[in-house]
């Protein structure tokens, strides 16, 4: 199963990867490739979605089929035994996925990852948090006011409310825009109006970034009750979900989104690969944002 978030992430693990050093290469045809790994173990949930990849040389033009590795042998071990991971194709490259999907990540729980592949063990482990619960959902209609001498505001309608993870979690929260081209269709009644951005191009904060053109925006918190305008890109159908992740998945989004998509080897989950094993609770809504009232 791919969430709009898992989908989000998937794409940032492709940038880094075509962009991983090999330090000291005397030349690019020397390049020796990295095994890359994004596993993300979500509470209440089969084991899905994980990644495992070589990078590839910046020399080179990127392709995500010779990247992805289909024989690599992989379980999942947690208080219900060990789950056993099966490759399945896709039309992303493909992913591994438990093999038992009756098996669900359970909350407060460690869980290890063992990946042998390459001639390489690769081990790591993670503790999941709790399940979060919404307190305060996200609505399923929101009317946007509109964008006038660069300021928006503040808007209690706008706030979303869940509970805490435990101390010292952060989370992750993502919008994601399901149709940028339609938006009269899912009207009552329906109309031929189309999709829009939000903001004119010129004012959109993540212009001059890799994100420019992604359907999703996101953010980190440390408290479990926020929300501004800023969340959405789009008019039209999102989902919103939230993450409270553990500190393995935190640090690796972090660096990919906001660290200029350099890899700090000292904050991977594993000494021999790279990318992260990973745990979060998670949160999902529908919403709607309707177009200001225009003359």
């Amino acid at each position: 199963m791919y969430t709009s978030a898992r989908h989000h992430l998937r794409v940032l693990l492709f940038a880094v990867m075509a962009v991983l050093p090999a330090c000291e290469d005397p030349i690019p045809s020397d390049y020796t490739p990295d095994v890359v790994i994004q596993a993300l173990l979500v509470v209440g949930e089969p084991v899905d979605g994980i990644l495992i990849y070589l990078s590839q040389p910046m020399a080179d033009s990127f392709d995500l089929r010779r990247a992805v590795i289909r024989d690599a042998d992989a379980i999942v071990s947690g208080p219900d035994g060990d789950v056993r991971l099966q490759f399945i194709d896709d039309t992303l490259g493909g992913h591994y996925a438990a093999s038992d999907t009756s098996i669900r990540i359970r909350e407060g729980a460690t869980y290890q990852l063992r990946v042998v592949t390459q001639g390489k063990t690769i081990i790591a482990s993670t503790t999941t948090p709790k399940q979060i619960v919404v307190t305060n959902p996200i609505r399923p209609m929101i009317q946007y006011v509109g964008y006038r001498n660069e300021t928006l505001p503040i808007a209690d309608s706008l706030r979303v409310g869940w509970t805490s993870a435990g101390a010292g979690f952060e989370y992750f929260i993502t919008m994601r825009c399901l149709d940028t081209l339609n938006y009269g269709t899912y009207l009552q009644p329906p109309t031929n109006d189309s999709n829009e951005r939000v903001r004119p191009q010129e004012n959109e904060f993540d212009r001059t970034t890799p994100f420019n053109t992604e359907a999703t925006r996101f953010a980190f918190v440390q408290g479990p009750n926020v929300f501004s305008w800023g969340a959405f890109k789009w008019y039209g159908p999102h989902t919103f979900s939230v993450f409270a992740g553990d500190v393995n998945f935190i640090n690796f989004v972090k660096q990919v989104t906001f660290g200029g998509r350099q890899i700090n080897e000292n904050l991977q989950s594993f000494t021999n690969a790279f990318g992260y094993f990973g745990s979060a609770s998670r949160i999902e809504a529908p919403t709607f944002l309707l177009k200001e009232a225009r003359p």
